[in-house]
C-alpha cells in the first residue's frame, strides 16, 4: 500500500503523483538518439500505431532541417529532472543510473540534477570489460533543515572571484584535486570515465557543481558566453577534457592511445596500499571466512568493502578470485589456502633459501621478524651462524638498517654481491617493491627476487600490466620472479651453482618453455 512502481518519462512524473509525495525515485536518463534512431522510431510508429501516434514524437530533428543539438538535449534532461524532483519529498532520495562510458552525458546529467534542486551525495562507478561501464549518481532533495544549515555555515573566502562567479582556476584546481586524490587512493592508473566520475564527486562536495547550476535555471536556454556557469554542460565538458589532456599538466600524465586513454601521477605516491593488493586480500578473506559462497553473494560482499569510486573493476576481482578459489559443490566458491599452512610454507621457503646460500658458499640473513618462527621443528635463526646473526647490514648494503632488516632473506659476500629475496604466499608485492624496495638504493652488484607460489603468477602478471609504476620500479630495482616450485626443483639437484638460477627465473621461465630448454640444466 505504500509502494508505487511507476514506469514513465521523468518529465511526466508530476502528472501521476502529487508534488512532494515520493520518498525515492529511481531513473535512467535515456541515451541521446541520432537521426537514424529517430527516423526508425517515426517509421515504426506510423506503420504500427498510425499517423496520430507518430505526431506525438519529436519530429523537429527529422523534418526541421537538422539534428537536435546538445543544448536542446541538455534542456530536455534538465526539465525532465526538474519535474521528477518536484515529486520528491524534502529529504527524499533520487538515484540515476547511467549505462555506457559517455562522459559528456555524465557531466550533463549531474549538472541537470543539481539545476533541478537536487544535491549530489555520492558517485559510484562500476567498470567491466565484459558487460560495460555504468555510473550511479545518488542525489537527495534538501529539506528546510538542510537549507538552514547551509545558510548558517560559513563559506570559504574565494580570492579573485568576481561577483561570486566561478573562475577557470577554481575549476582546474578541483579537477586536479579530484584526479590526484583518486589516483593516490587507488595506486594505479584510471580511465577517463572514472576520472570524470571523481571530478563530478569533487564538484558536488566542494559546492562548485551547485555554483555551476546556479547560473542557469530550468527555463534558461540561452548560454551566456561571459561566464562558465552560463555555458552549461557543453562548456563544462570542454573545460574538463581540455584540462585533462594538457601535455604540460604539472601533476598528471596521460597514458595509452587516444581511443582508450588513462591517467597517472607524474610523481607517483600512495595514500595506502595499492588497490589491487587490497582487493586481493579482501578476496582471500571472504573466501576463507565465509565458508562456501555463491558468485552473486561474493561480488556483493566485495563491492560493499570498496564503495563509491574505490570500487575495483570486474576483471581485477575475477583475477583475484581465480588465484585463490577452489570450486565446491553446485558452483559454490571457497579456498583451500589456510593462513597457518601458508605461514608454514613461508618459513619452509625461507629455510630453503638460507640452506642453498650456504651450499653456494654465501652468507645469509633472515628478517628479524622471521627468525623466531620454526621450520622443521627448529627456529629459523638456528640456520644462521653467530657471525651472520650479528652482522651489521648497512656495511653489506648501503641502505637504512631498518629496511634491510625487514627483507626476508639476503645472500651476500661483502664487497662483491648481494641478493635480496622477498618471500610471499600472495601476489601482494606493493609493500616489498613500492615501499621497502624504494628505501634500498640500487647497486650494480645487487639483484632482488620475488619468491611466490606458481598459482599467483597470473595475478602478478595482471598487476604488472595495470600499473606502469610497479613495472617501472621492478625494472629499476632489478627484481626477478622465482616460483616456489622451481626453487624446490633447483634445490633438489645435486650441487649448487649461481648460474643455475637463470633458467628458473621469471613469470615465464625457461624451464617452462619446452624440453629443449632443459639442456641449460645439463640434463
Amino acid at each position: 500500500a505504500n509502494v508505487l512502481w511507476l514506469r514513465s518519462r521523468a518529465a511526466v512524473v508530476g502528472q501521476y503523483v502529487p508534488a512532494e509525495g515520493v520518498d525515492f525515485l529511481l531513473s535512467s536518463p535515456p541515451v541521446s538518439q541520432g537521426i537514424d534512431e529517430l527516423s526508425y522510431e517515426y517509421l515504426a510508429t506510423s506503420w504500427v500505431l498510425g499517423r496520430e501516434a507518430a505526431e506525438t514524437l519529436r519530429l523537429e530533428p527529422i523534418f526541421g532541417g537538422g539534428t537536435q543539438g546538445p543544448g536542446a538535449e541538455a534542456t530536455a534532461l534538465r526539465r525532465g529532472l526538474a519535474s521528477a524532483a518536484g515529486a520528491l519529498k524534502p529529504g527524499g532520495w533520487c538515484s540515476l543510473l547511467l549505462e555506457g562510458s559517455d562522459t559528456d552525458r555524465l557531466l550533463a546529467t549531474a549538472l541537470s540534477a543539481v539545476s533541478a534542486g537536487l544535491e549530489l551525495v555520492d558517485v559510484i562507478h562500476r567498470e567491466s570489460g565484459r558487460v560495460g561501464d555504468g555510473v550511479v549518481l545518488h542525489l537527495r532533495k534538501p529539506s528546510a533543515e538542510d537549507r538552514l544549515r547551509q545558510a548558517v555555515t560559513p563559506s570559504p573566502l574565494r580570492l579573485g572571484v568576481e561577483r561570486g562567479h566561478l573562475t577557470y582556476p577554481e575549476l582546474a584546481s578541483a579537477i586536479e584535486r579530484a584526479a590526484v586524490g583518486l589516483l593516490r587512493d587507488r595506486g594505479e592508473p584510471a580511465g577517463l570515465l572514472r576520472i570524470v566520475a571523481a571530478i563530478v564527486a569533487e564538484l558536488g562536495q566542494s559546492g562548485l557543481l551547485r555554483r555551476l547550476a546556479a547560473g542557469r535555471s530550468a527555463d534558461d536556454d540561452e548560454p551566456r558566453e561571459d561566464r562558465i556557469e552560463g555555458g552549461g554542460p557543453g562548456l563544462l565538458s570542454s573545460l574538463v577534457h581540455e584540462e585533462l589532456r594538457r601535455d604540460d599538466h604539472p601533476t598528471l600524465v596521460r597514458l595509452g592511445d587516444e581511443s582508450r586513454p588513462s591517467w597517472w601521477l607524474r610523481e607517483p605516491e600512495l595514500a595506502e596500499r595499492p588497490l589491487a593488493d587490497r582487493v586481493e586480500w579482501a578476496v582471500w578473506s571472504i573466501l576463507s571466512t565465509a565458508g562456501r559462497i555463491d558468485d552473486p553473494g561474493f561480488f556483493e560482499r566485495i563491492y560493499r568493502l570498496f564503495p563509491g569510486l574505490q570500487a575495483p573493476d570486474e576483471e581485477l576481482v575475477r583475477a583475484c578470485l581465480a588465484a585463490y578459489v577452489a570450486p565446491g559443490e553446485l558452483g559454490s566458491l571457497g579456498t583451500n589456502d589456510d593462513a597457518a599452512a601458508r605461514g608454514d610454507d613461508h618459513g619452509r621457503v625461507i629455510a630453503t633459501l638460507v640452506d642453498y646460500a650456504h651450499r653456494l658458499g654465501l652468507r645469509a640473513w633472515i628478517a628479524s621478524r622471521e627468525q623466531d618462527k620454526a621450520s622443521d621443528g627448529r627456529p629459523l635463526a638456528e640456520r644462521l651462524t653467530d657471525e651472520e646473526r650479528r652482522v651489521y647490514l648497512p656495511l653489506i648494503i648501503r641502505a637504512p638498517g631498518e629496511a634491510l632488516g625487514a627483507v626476508d632473506v639476503i645472500w651476500y659476500v661483502r664487497g662483491r654481491l648481494s641478493f635480496l629475496f622477498e618471500v610471499e604466499w600472495t601476489a601482494m608485492v606493493g609493500d616489498a617493491i613500492l615501499d621497502r624496495g624504494r628505501e634500498i638504493p640500487v647497486g650494480e652488484q645487487q639483484a632482488r627476487f620475488l619468491v611466490i607460489p606458481a598459482e599467483r603468477g597470473e595475478l602478478l602478471r595482471l598487476k604488472l600490466e595495470r600499473s606502469p609504476w610497479l613495472r617501472a620500479e621492478i625494472e629499476r630495482q632489478n627484481w626477478h620472479v622465482l616460483k616456489w616450485q622451481h626453487l624446490d626443483t633447483l634445490v633438489a639437484r645435486a650441487g649448487a651453482r649461481l648460474e643455475w638460477l637463470e633458467p628458473v627465473l621469471g613469470l615465464d621461465p625457461l624451464i617452462e618453455r619446452g624440453g629443449e630448454q632443459l639442456t641449460m640444466f645439463g640434463e
